[in-house]
């Protein structure tokens, strides 16, 4: 954690460790493949939750982040640790420095740990109020899902691998066999049609939301497919409208489900709305 050069004067400078440990990594070696592709995956989804947290915006491409750099400093010789710093050229916060790094560690450790199916709740003030922002968090979540698969490369190839993500002394996620089951097990179920629903919330700018199911009693994360009309999209608008203003109405949809290892509905796809 530093303000030093080659990053410009100003900004702030929050430090991340990638450490492999296990298998082949514990005799100073890495396999280029798994390690280079884990490595794309925790670039990714540093990227994209980096960008959330200074923006509130969902995005699912890392080259689209805006108001910070993030760089990889040169592999410690010996070890297999990844020094990765996360740069903001203008930080969002116009109080102490330290409210900043603990707000970015708090916020990855959530995403990361909710991406594997673990419980934590945030400490930081700003991150509890991010996390209670739907359709936001949701759509989050669902971005850095693929990153987060694909920075378990290395434990596919060997279940004794471990890769950590945390401070530089301090860790803050840990994946291993049993995260990567979790993520294995997640299964696309096949298409069901005309369920009861109605809209709660949705974005407008994007195919993200959340909508009560009839059939499930609870509200569920949707992502709407590229393939609806735009008289569909007209229809999801209405179910909000009709949430809103307490009518009672109710539309039928066209869905695939996400669901995890143990079956536990994770967000729903939607191929059809009437």
């Amino acid at each position: 954690m530093s303000n030093r050069e080659p990053f410009p004067q100003g900004s702030i400078d929050i430090q991340f460790k990638l450490t492999f440990k296990g298998g082949i990594y514990d005799s100073n070696v890495s396999d280029l493949y798994d390690g280079i592709e884990a490595l794309d995956g925790f670039s990714k989804m540093l990227h994209i939750t980096t960008h959330a947290y200074i923006n509130q915006e969902v995005i699912r491409k890392a080259t689209a982040l805006k108001g910070a750099k993030i760089y990889r400093t040169a592999s410690r010789p010996g070890s297999f640790v990844e020094v990765i710093n996360v740069v903001l050229e203008h930080p969002v916060e116009a109080i102490a420095t330290k409210v900043v790094y603990d707000g970015l560690y708090d916020f990855v450790k959530y995403v990361g740990a909710k991406a594997i199916g673990k419980a934590y709740s945030p400490k930081n003030r700003k991150v509890k109020k991010l996390v209670r922002d739907e359709p936001f968090i949701s759509a989050l979540n669902d971005s850095v899902r693929k990153p987060v698969k694909e920075m378990h490369r290395p434990i596919v190839t060997d279940r004794n691998v471990r890769v950590e993500v945390g401070k530089p002394r301090t860790p803050l996620l840990l994946f291993n066999e049993d995260s990567y089951l979790y993520l294995k097990e997640e299964r696309l179920l096949d298409l069901e049609e005309n369920l009861s629903c109605n809209v709660t919330k949705m974005n407008t700018l994007s195919p993200h939301g959340r909508i009560y199911l009839d059939s499930e009693r609870k509200t569920v994360s949707y992502e709407a497919d590229d393939g609806l009309s735009f008289s569909e999209g007209l229809l999801l608008s209405k179910s909000l409208d009709d949430t809103k203003n307490r009518r009672n109405n109710k539309i039928n949809i066209d869905v695939r489900k996400l669901v995890d290892g143990n079956g536990r509905l994770l967000k729903i796809f939607i191929y059809g709305v009437r």
